[in-house]
Order: structure tokens, then sequence, then C-alpha cells
């Protein structure tokens, strides 16, 4: 069986999930969309901190600076993530084909094995990574109430209330905040803990399939 013939069996997947394990969405895509993401949402609530920063200062500092700080704090934020993940990645994946790196993120994705051996080694690693970073359904689940609660419902609330009054900057600042947080609550934290599920569903398949194979030792009594 070619490599070609190889990858295609591990890779029977849909439009949506080639997309999603894609060289294209790697860990320096997915930094890049975090930190810009994460910025506009840091840069407000340093902004409150910076209102009262600039009073202490004598308005030294100019009133752009609290998006600055959260644009920096922001990315430098995500990138030291991304690179403390990376390196784990790294671990898993040296030496491997680029097919079946794509097949062991596929794996991930779907919660179960594919058709290459070394890919589902591949994915084990990976979802040993994931599980030892210590997010949890549970703790996916307060942070999305937190953020609903105290950020996403205040923030809709301001929207409302610029629109109400006409205020077409802070309805743009508002609306840009809203939609953030509402991904963040609605499709980035569920996307994680349903990662995190089907992280530990590929290690207990990948433990049980090793366990299947393994030749069985008979033990002679004389």
């Amino acid at each position: 069986m070619t490599a070609d013939t190889r990858a295609a069996a591990a890779l029977r997947e849909s439009p949506l999930e080639r997309m999603l394990v894609s060289r294209w969405t790697g860990a320096l895509t997915w930094t890049a969309f975090l930190s810009l993401t994460t910025a506009p949402v840091l840069a407000r609530i340093l902004g409150r901190a910076g209102e009262l920063l600039r009073i202490a200062l004598g308005a030294a500092l100019p009133p752009e600076s609290d998006y600055v700080l959260g644009g920096i704090a922001g990315i430098g934020l995500c990138a030291s993530l991304a690179a403390v993940r990376a390196r784990r990645i790294g671990r898993s994946t040296a030496g491997a084909e680029p097919w079946r790196k794509r097949a062991a993120r596929l794996a991930l994705l779907r919660g179960e094995l594919v058709d290459d051996p070394e890919a589902n080694r591949i994915a084990a690693g990976l979802a040993r990574a994931t599980v030892r970073e210590g997010w949890r359904p549970r703790q996916a689940r307060v942070l999305q109430v937190g953020l609903g609660i105290f950020l996403l419902l205040p923030s809709a609330v301001g929207l409302v209330v610029a629109i109400a009054l006409g205020n077409v900057a802070n309805m743009l600042e508002f609306a840009r905040l809203t939609a953030v947080l509402a991904f963040a609550v609605g499709v980035a934290i569920p996307m994680l803990a349903r990662y995190h599920r089907n992280s530990e569903r590929v290690l207990a398949l990948y433990a049980a399939d090793e366990l299947s194979t393994r030749p069985i030792v008979r033990l002679h009594h004389h």
C-alpha cells in the first residue's frame, strides 16, 4: 500500500473536517486568531484600569494606551500558551509524515481511532498532552457561565443602551466586544470541552486496541 493510499484510507474526512485539520489551521493560525479576538476584550477590561492610571499620573498617558496594553497582553498571553502547547505537541509528532499528523488530529476531532496504527499512536500522544493540561468539561462550564454573566451580559446591555442613545462610537465598541464574547461562550469554550472529552475517549480506545493486539503469553505448568 502506497503512502497516498494509506493517507486516503486514514483520512476519510468531510469538507469541514478537512478544513479543521489542514496545515493552515495549526498552532500558529489559532494563536493569531486568539490574539486578535482576545486583545479587544483585554483592552476593554484594562481600559477601566487605564482611566484610573491616567488620573493617578495626571493624564501622562494617552487615552489609547489602554488598547495598546490590552493588545500586548492578549497577544503575549496567547503566544505564551501556544508556545507551551506547541512544545508538547512537538514531542508527539516529531518525525511524523504530514498526512499522519492530519490523521491524528482527525482522530481527536472525532473522538475515535483512524485506520492507521501510527497515526493512532500520534493521536494518543496528543491526547495525553491535552489531558495533562488539566482542562475539564466542568471547568469549561464554570468559565462559560462566568464569562456569560460577568462580561457578555454587561456588554450586551451596553450595546442596547448605546443603540437606544444613538451613540455610534459606543455602539461599534460594544458590538465588537459582544461578538467576541458570544463566540467565546457559545463556540470556543464548548469546542475546547469537547476536544478534552474526545482526547480521553481516544486514550481509552487506544489502550483497548493495544490490549487486544498484544500477544497472549501462555504459562506452562510442569
